[in-house]
């Protein structure tokens, strides 16, 4: 088994701090960082639908915006193979 090493900020030390001094996996590392990443994601997610007016939608009005979408790119792909 091989050791890794790498320096992390305070903030960052804080934060994930059973990464610190335990010892810990590779894939208890990467666990840790895809759940930041996801979180992050979300985080935008929710940003652009405010800035859009999304988040006012209820699950009908989310249902209705996916079906129009789906019947416009079926519609497209028949208009491209004249079907």
């Amino acid at each position: 088994m091989k050791t890794l090493s790498f320096l992390v900020s305070e903030k960052q030390y804080s934060k994930y701090s059973f990464l610190g001094e335990n010892q810990s996996s590779l894939d208890d590392f990467i666990k840790v960082i895809k759940k930041e990443l996801a979180k992050e994601s979300l985080r935008k997610c929710r940003e652009i639908a405010l800035k859009a007016g999304f988040s006012t939608m209820n699950m009908a009005e989310i249902d209705a915006e996916i079906a129009a979408y789906r019947q416009e790119r079926k519609e497209k792909r028949h208009a491209k193979t004249g079907s």
